[in-house]
């Protein structure tokens, strides 16, 4: 299977490109982009890709091509001047994606920037961590799901003893409020729309943490002040806690408290081992989501001032 590839590139100026694979038994060769000429606006690229007989492919595989400036190191900044994401062709041989560069707002020559192509091999959709031991254990049990279950994940076992986390695929939105937003001339600086772009996938809790799944990590008493008299408070959102409780410590590229619940819940964190079947590989990288990552998750695909397709304005306020 190859592995890297660089090519040369003409559009925008771009010089060179790398090629990475994450998915076995693929091989992608043969890469070029081109702007079109006269110019207007479009990039062609053109890839060759092929499967071995033992390829496993999932709906999730993505190609994605992403044109990054010299200066931005999108993993670390979550900036980049553009992200472009296609499906992955089922069928061996020549294909072409046509990246709207116009679209995305890079009008003019781009000097010293490089196209990164990845093909990317996503095989799971939800991430589980079962919580049911409680405080005491020393180990919560993560399992990586494709889809939901039959019953789906609106249910006491998920509300109370399960934590669900849905991947969110690499990608770009355009952050900020619309100019024609309500009242946006006030915080005109703060809520300037611009592209936020996202390199690697993460994972965001699929609902808020209830009360049951809080004390499971926390142990001690109760502390939300909503518990109700309907007797199914334990599935109600845990509240009346403190940022240093859910995750203090340096946010956001420190660790979290020691005390804290994400650090707690984190710690003890182990998935399946595949050749002996027991739950000790231990599963990191993962904490509360980022102001871009939330609202890229919320948004959905969608571009409005909310995350339907309504506009927020005096006359609809």
């Amino acid at each position: 299977m190859k592995l890297t590839q660089t090519f040369a590139a003409a559009a925008l100026a771009v010089t060179a490109a790398v090629v990475t694979v994450e998915a076995d038994g693929i091989t992608l060769e043969s890469v070029s982009a081109k702007q079109r000429y006269p110019w207007n606006g479009l990039v062609d690229i053109d890839y060759t890709i092929t499967y071995d007989n033992d390829a496993t492919l999932d709906v999730d595989d993505n190609l994605e091509v992403m044109l990054v400036d010299h200066d931005v190191t999108p993993a670390v900044t979550n900036r980049a001047i553009t992200f472009l994401q296609a499906p992955l062709p089922m069928t061996a041989g020549s294909h072409r994606i046509t990246w709207d560069a116009n679209a995305d707002g890079v009008t003019s020559r781009i000097d010293k920037a490089q196209f990164v192509m990845k093909l990317r091999h996503y095989s799971e959709a939800y991430m589980v961590i079962d919580v049911s031991g409680g405080s005491a254990t020393n180990c919560y049990p993560v399992d990586f799901l494709n889809g939901a279950p039959p019953n789906g994940f609106n249910t006491p076992e998920y509300k109370g003893n399960k934590i669900v986390l849905r991947r969110i695929h690499p990608g770009s939105y355009m952050a900020g409020s619309p100019a024609n937003e309500a009242n946006r001339a006030n915080t005109a600086v703060r809520e300037k729309q611009h592209r936020v772009a996202f390199s690697q996938p993460f994972y965001i809790g699929v609902f808020e943490v209830t009360q049951q799944q809080y004390l499971n990590v926390m142990g001690g008493t109760n502390p939300s002040e909503y518990k109700g008299d309907d007797g199914v408070w334990q599935y109600r959102p845990v509240e009346k806690v403190s940022w240093d409780t859910v995750r203090g410590g340096t946010w956001p590229d420190g660790k979290p408290g020691s005390s804290s619940f994400m650090n707690k819940l984190i710690s003890k964190c182990k998935s399946k081992d595949p050749s002996t079947g027991e739950y000790t590989v231990k599963v990191e990288g993962f904490d509360l989501p980022t102001e871009f990552q939330w609202e890229y998750a919320c948004r959905a695909g969608t571009t409005n001032a909310l995350n339907t397709t309504n506009t927020f304005n005096n006359a609809s306020a």
